[in-house]
């Protein structure tokens, strides 16, 4: 993986991607591993044999931690990192929306579709699951919507979470740099600015968030420590597309 990292590094691709959804603090020296050791050659259920294990900081999580590669933590709509969002200040660069159900606990949109990222969801998906009507409607489910034109035609849209949906407005704010820099950039550049432009976002008060009061385990539960311009939660802080391709206009 390294090797196609640094392939693709030199070959003038930035490299960026989800920081995980796992809830860790990447900081940590040790970490518990349920995925990874569950492949047996051969067997019809390749998850038969998956057992959880503790491994150390050295069995890495790529490519997000991988060199030269832009990890990304996920926030909710208020602003806070989401329950699931892997974080820790060497790992985590820079924070984007990537949808949080739980936001805005005690409030109305707690547990709210609102507060998802909407994304294109194919119809034949979203028919095997049983969430379109045979005519197509979408009855009874706040996370699924259907959107018509004039003449009939349809799309559906999910709402869903994750620091999967988070990268990719990372992703998005990369190209405008790279564009802004006359379609081709140095990888590294592109990194530079997308970190100096990020809006300095600090540490929540108190700073130990209570996970279990939105329905998380304890083991959820995440202090945050740091300024607002390099913090475990938010790396160098909330990424800025006006502010990011400022910057590089400016170069």
């Amino acid at each position: 993986m390294h090797e196609a990292l640094a392939v693709a590094d030199e070959g003038g691709v930035t490299l960026i991607a989800a920081a995980g959804n796992s809830a860790f603090n990447l900081d940590a020296t040790t970490r518990p591993d349920a995925t990874s050791p569950d492949y047996v050659e051969g067997e019809e259920d390749p998850e038969a044999h998956a057992y959880v294990r503790t491994v150390t900081d050295d069995c890495l999580d790529l490519p997000q931690e991988g060199p030269n590669v832009v990890s990304v933590s996920s926030v909710g709509p208020s602003g806070i990192k989401a329950d699931y969002s892997n974080y820790g200040v060497t790992e985590i660069d820079v924070a984007a929306p990537g949808g949080y159900f739980r936001d805005f606990f005690g409030t109305k949109q707690f547990r709210s579709g609102l507060s998802e990222i909407w994304a294109p969801y194919p119809e034949v998906v979203a028919r095997s699951l049983g969430e379109v009507t045979k005519g197509g409607g979408v009855p009874n489910n706040e996370f699924v919507v259907r959107s018509c034109t004039t003449g009939n035609d349809c799309a559906y849209y999910q709402g869903i979470q994750g620091t999967s949906m988070a990268s990719p407005h990372v992703t998005g704010v990369a190209a405008l740099i790279i564009g802004a820099l006359g379609g081709d950039a140095d990888p590294a550049l592109v990194r530079q600015i997308l970190r100096q432009s990020a809006a300095a976002h600090a540490c929540p008060v108190p700073a130990t968030v209570d996970y279990t009061l939105v329905g998380r385990p304890a083991s959820w539960n995440a202090t945050c420590v740091g300024p607002p311009t390099l913090n475990n939660f938010y790396g160098d802080g909330l990424v800025d597309a006006a502010a990011a391709v400022a910057t590089a206009e400016a170069l």
